[in-house]
């Protein structure tokens, strides 16, 4: 008899874990802090019956990935759900969560075989900021490694040997005119500073110019010969889709390069970059 008293303990477990009712899924889903976990930048969503993306939605950066649901509409052969799109905005290195009140968005859901749309919910939503960080590109992974993922987490997987990452400035760094062959010059002694000469200036991303949100983004960066930027890594986050705007305006800088005694040498740079409401 145990057997089959193990087996009705499953199945009621089961039953409880269900989400098929609506009730069910408004408790679980109605203003509660969730974010997308394919980080889709399309308003409007359509997943199958197992939670896979019908079409494509290109990513978009976490910091604008979040989601909080108004309503649900539980119809025979499939779930809508409708809400306001949610980022983060940092404070100090703390993110902080916002609703960005006019970014409508719409998904749904085809309805699974059993009308238990737990497994495709898993698979598009959750609370849980550190699932999207585990896959960011290099120029978050110090500051994300440091400030917003679970000590316990390992680092993000792919992250030794990306083309574009950079040491974070927090790092150990050899002596100003001993760099090592993969690490760039730092400024002072014999080391001339770079001069900036072409500049452009960053944009808006739209969910921070609707929030009249003015902030600061500090960039890293090195300068190299040629008086090119390469290796960007974010230092200091503003949110809101801001610091990608940071670093595509910083990509279109020029700079007559670094010198030591007199040779052109890539050095480090800070930069910040300002968004300013007029």
């Amino acid at each position: 008899m145990r057997p089959l008293f193990l087996l009705a303990v499953l199945s009621l477990t089961c039953q409880l874990q269900a989400q098929s009712t609506l009730a069910d899924l408004k408790a679980r889903l109605v203003k509660q802090p969730l974010y997308l976990r394919g980080r889709w930048r399309d308003d409007k969503l359509f997943f199958d019956t197992s939670g896979q993306l019908i079409g494509t939605s290109a990513p978009t950066t976490f910091t604008i990935a979040g989601i909080e649901i108004r309503s649900v509409d539980l119809k025979a052969d499939r779930l809508i759900l409708k809400g306001r799109r949610a980022g983060l905005e940092f404070k100090h290195d703390q993110p902080k969560r916002v609703v960005i009140d006019k970014e409508a968005v719409q998904i749904e859901i085809a309805a699974p075989p059993a009308g238990d749309y737990t497994v495709p919910l898993e698979r598009i939503l959750t609370p849980k900021l550190p699932d999207l960080l585990l896959a960011v590109p290099s120029y978050w992974l110090p500051f994300v490694q440091q400030h917003l993922l679970p000590s316990e987490l390992p680092h993000a997987p792919g992250a030794a040997g990306s083309s574009d990452q950079m040491p974070s400035s927090r790092s150990s760094r050899p002596g100003p005119d001993a760099p090592s062959a993969a690490q760039p010059f730092k400024v002072g002694g014999s080391v001339t500073a770079p001069r900036l000469v072409v500049q452009a200036e960053p944009q808006f991303s739209p969910q921070a110019r609707s929030m009249q949100y003015a902030a600061t983004v500090l960039v890293q960066l090195v300068v190299d010969a040629n008086g090119d930027p390469s290796h960007p890594v974010i230092l200091r986050p503003a949110g809101l889709e801001l610091d990608e705007r940071a670093l595509a305006a910083v990509a279109h800088y020029k700079f007559v390069p670094a010198t030591s005694n007199g040779r052109p040498v890539p050095v480090e740079v800070n930069i910040d970059i300002n968004f300013q409401i007029f």
